[in-house]
């Protein structure tokens, strides 16, 4: 079998009819490839050292031009020909590091975690005792009256449990799941996970004191079928083995990151009893290994919208082998346990005085509108521009992201981290279009100018940035191998329809309940992306209607936050299954002005509604 060696002395194999992509993602080597290896966004370029590939394809071609003689390919694009190929990956092509979001949005729960556990004096029974060794554990611990012993519990009791010995009894809800000696060690954890379509988070907690004690995170291994749910619901439907493979790849990202968190924490992925999952509908499907076939087709149904616990073995994760991981309920097709999180986050499942909306913006927006007792939810296909996907020089918020930009008498940049330039997230994106749009570089239709009328009105250090070749662009900054970071045409309409998306869902909503912009009383943003977006320039641009800023709030990564409160509160998980109940989804894709309503809201500025 042909392999690769990396110049950290790294060795891959390449199995046959696999790309190059393929083989380095399946070695846990990730590199940005947001059109999941179909040749067209050209960003995961690697650098040929010895050995041969394959030639050149056109998309090579198109996106690296004379580089190709340099021997910079695309490793979607080549496979060796030889029985090792030296590589050099640039750090431009890896996907970065994610900046993981703290949630904002906490709230006092009762603490009342399904996991329990109670420790007994085990004294051995009369000839006169009643019952079983079952029975008599029961009345030691004052058990629930539905608890039932799990079988290897029962090879446990048969075996016989020595007289005046204390003994440490672990339920998981109406399961009795371990019965051990007590020891100075043992800890009872649980951990918390959200699936998202770029970044799994996982988040692990302490089950006797609700402390969250280790976080981990990195990019979705599924990331390598495509950017978005859309070319994943393909894969799954196209490739006999691809439902297998995109289960697989998720499953191995959680498990990988429960054993990252477990170790920072000085513990072992056994003492986790139970996980609860949060992510898009499409995201459960695929980690339940559910054909996602309903959700690619009107009228967009879920297969399921709440599942039994799974238990260790069928979740597939590294936890205790009687420990069980728990999907939160999903409301619609593309309404998903994320969203509910969210809501269960934002306190939604308590009547609100007024009007409020949340929106979770990713690569799909969820909106939710809550008046009073009322609760109405929709979904916007936003795409995966917001976390640079699909942008020429995106990238996902790691360090040397261009943030922040502001175009005065000079170009402005902030990174993450305060590193070299690497590429554009999604706050740099919109900060910059803003700008674009307030200096007239862009007009309200999204089309650059020529720079001729520009001339004599603008700085000569802002008007150096816009180009007109091969395509029309603004480039702020500069990475360290030359290339040019901004926006070009494309990526501006790129950006246009993701955030019509966004802007349609809300005015929808609205008018769905009779109500104005200006009678929403507090506006919550949820997710990563939008906990650095601002909210002058997201308002500038018409993503959002003119709501007052201050009535706009950050509230970070809802979605786990839920994820942890339904973790250490039955009362909270309960609370969850009746939001995804009680939510009414509106289906606006298929309303009869959407059309019309889409092609407004792309309009820069305020939308003619």
């Amino acid at each position: 079998m042909p392999s690769v060696r990396l110049t950290s002395g790294e060795v891959i194999p390449v199995p046959q009819g696999s790309s190059l992509l393929e083989a380095l993602h399946g070695a846990g080597v990730f590199l940005t490839a947001a059109c999941g290896g179909a040749g067209t966004c050209g960003k995961c370029r690697v650098r040929v050292l010895s050995g041969e590939v394959s030639p050149p394809t056109p998309a090579e071609r198109l996106h690296l031009a004379g580089e190709v003689a340099d021997g910079l390919r695309l490793a979607c694009q080549i496979a060796p020909l030889t029985e090792t190929v030296e590589l050099e990956i640039p750090r431009t092509s890896r996907a970065p590091e994610m900046r993981i979001l703290e949630g904002g949005a906490p709230r006092s729960v009762p603490f009342l975690p399904n996991v329990k556990h109670r420790p007994f004096l085990w004294k051995r029974p009369g000839l006169k005792t009643p019952g079983s060794v079952f029975d008599q554990i029961c009345r030691a611990i004052q058990a629930r009256t539905d608890l039932k012993p799990d079988r290897a519990v029962l090879g446990v009791l048969a075996g016989g449990l020595e007289p005046e010995r204390e003994y440490q009894a672990t339920m998981v809800g109406d399961r009795l799941v371990a019965v051990e000696p007590v020891g100075p060690a043992r800890r009872w954890l649980g951990a918390a996970v959200d699936v998202g379509t770029t970044t799994v988070v996982v988040q692990l907690l302490d089950l006797e004191t609700g402390k969250r004690l280790a976080t981990a995170s990195a990019p979705n291994a599924q990331s390598r079928y495509g950017a978005n749910v859309v070319t994943r619901i393909e894969r799954a439907l196209s490739d006999p083995e691809g439902l297998f493979q995109l289960q697989r790849s998720v499953r191995e990202t959680v498990g990988r990151l429960i054993r990252q968190a477990a170790a920072e924490a000085g513990a072992s992925p056994e003492e986790v009893y139970e996980v609860v999952l949060v992510g898009n509908t499409a995201m459960l499907h695929l980690y339940a290994g559910v054909s996602p076939r309903t959700l690619g087709e009107m009228p967009y149904l879920p297969a399921f919208r709440e599942l039994p616990p799974l238990s260790a073995e069928e979740s597939g994760l590294p936890i205790h082998p009687r420990g069980q991981a728990v999907l939160l309920p999903i409301v619609a097709g593309y309404v998903g346990a994320d969203a509910v999180g969210a809501m269960l986050a934002a306190g939604f499942d308590e009547p609100f005085e007024g009007v409020r909306i949340l929106a979770d913006i990713g690569t799909n927006c969820e909106i939710v509108l809550q008046r009073g007792e009322e609760i109405l939810v929709c979904s916007t296909p936003a795409g995966p521009a917001f976390e640079g996907g699909e942008l020429s020089t995106g990238m996902a918020a790691g360090p040397g992201a261009v943030e922040r930009v502001r175009l005065g008498e000079k170009v402005q940049v902030r990174t993450i981290g305060g590193a070299p330039p690497q590429g554009i997230c999604g706050s740099g994106a919109i900060d910059l279009v803003a700008e674009l749009v307030r200096l007239g570089i862009v007009d309200l239709s999204g089309r650059f100018q020529p720079r001729e009328s520009l001339q004599g009105v603008l700085p000569e250090a802002v008007l150096s940035g816009l180009h007109d070749r091969p395509e029309p662009a603004f480039w702020i900054a500069r990475r360290q191998d030359g290339r040019p970071v901004g926006l070009t045409q494309k990526d501006v309409r790129e950006l246009q329809l993701a955030k019509a998306a966004v802007r349609v869902g809300v005015e929808m909503l609205l008018e769905s309940l009779e109500l104005r912009a200006e009678q929403v009383d507090q506006l919550l943003i949820a997710g990563a992306f939008g906990n650095y977006l601002s909210r002058e320039n997201a308002v500038r641009i018409g993503m959002f209607p003119k709501i007052p800023l201050e009535r706009i709030r950050y509230i970070g990564n809802a979605a786990i936050v839920g994820a942890q409160l339904a973790l250490i509160s039955t009362e909270m998980r309960q609370r969850a299954q009746q939001l995804a109940r009680r939510a009414e989804h509106l289906q606006i894709a298929t309303h009869p002005e959407f059309q019309m309503r889409f092609a407004e809201a792309m309009f820069f500025g305020d939308a003619v509604f």
